[in-house]
């Protein structure tokens, strides 16, 4: 896996209502202390680009952030200027990469943003929150991945993660699961979140344990599929036991 370009950390968001021609960045209030190898960071204007920013919110995208918050996804949408940090990430396996696009998301912010959009988690938020979320917390891969919850037709659940190929990491996904299943499940998911998002590699099978004294085996299957809209990402097919 590690000699695939395609495990590589890759990051994308978009800074709504900034300006990257007016940035000033602080090593010491951002904590930026280098620009990511890799890291790209693109200014689009509505007079120029109106088109692209308006395909890169839309469809899919469009249909979920509106359910999460129609008006804040409205509202950062209609900004005439946004600036994007995205790209595959050379790193040495350590998570300064990240540390330093926080600390530039920041410092645009500072410079006007009024909402930050992390496509491949697809989490949109405001400003203040963001900041609050991720620039004032140490870096913790759980804080970074979602977790999503589908309902299947014939009553079970589907989890599964997004985002931790901000980490160079597989995601996961575990099926047709009870309802009553599912706290436990999401627990034995932060655990794998946790651990992949610090480096452990993932046996295809592991032992883990819930706050309330479960166990729960977790039998790993990888999915190479980097094509899916679900993950973006390759991922583990994830069959949980819980004793």
């Amino acid at each position: 896996m590690e000699t695939d370009d395609r495990y590589q950390p890759l990051l994308y968001y978009i800074v709504f209502g900034s300006d990257a021609s007016e940035l000033v960045v602080s090593r010491t209030k951002h904590h930026v202390d280098t620009i990511p190898q890799g890291l790209e960071i693109e200014q689009l204007n509505r007079q120029e680009h109106g088109e692209r920013m308006d395909w890169l919110l839309n469809g899919t995208i469009e249909k979920v952030l509106r359910q999460h918050d129609a008006t804040l996804y409205d509202t950062c949408k209609d900004t005439d200027c946004w600036t994007i940090l995205h790209g595959r990430i050379a790193t040495d396996g350590g998570s300064d990469y990240l540390r330093n696009t926080i600390g530039l998301v920041q410092a645009l912010i500072e410079q006007g943003g009024i909402g930050v959009f992390d496509l491949l988690a697809l989490d949109l938020q405001p400003a203040s929150k963001w900041s609050a979320r991720y620039f004032e917390k140490e870096t913790d891969p759980q804080t970074h991945v979602v977790v999503l919850k589908s309902d299947n037709e014939d009553g079970s659940v589907w989890l599964h993660t997004r985002g931790m190929i901000k980490f160079g990491r597989p995601d996961f996904s575990v099926l047709q699961l009870a309802p009553s299943q599912v706290n436990d499940a999401k627990q034995a998911l932060d655990q794998l979140i946790f651990h992949s998002g610090k480096g452990a590699e993932m046996s295809k099978k592991l032992r883990l344990h819930t706050a309330n004294g479960k166990t729960i085996d977790a039998q790993l299957r990888l999915v190479p599929d980097f094509d899916n809209f679900d993950f973006n990402n390759a991922y583990y097919e994830t069959e949980l036991k819980l004793q």
